[in-house]
């Protein structure tokens, strides 16, 4: 979980592409004389768009958008509410 105050929705989503862009590009380890890549599938929520009432709603909200993601087909980024 990556917390980032005072940004919005758009923000949080070219944040997280970033993060997406680079663990893409970059790979983790070896296995078996072969480089291993890692994908991931990012759920954001963001205080504003959402109505939450408190942290755990928002927490919900964003995992709820990032089994969205793993649902439809893994490595993506979803924002909630759009």
């Amino acid at each position: 979980m990556v917390v980032l105050p005072g940004e919005d929705a758009n923000g949080a989503k070219k944040f997280a592409q970033r993060i997406a862009y680079r663990l893409q590009e970059q790979p983790m380890t070896w296995h078996e004389d072969r480089l291993v890549y890692v994908t991931v599938s990012i759920g954001v929520a963001c205080l504003n768009d959402g109505g939450f009432t408190n942290s755990t709603e928002l927490i919900n909200a964003a995992n709820k958008s990032m089994y969205f993601i793993k649902h439809s087909g893994r490595c993506g980024i979803a924002v909630y509410g759009h």
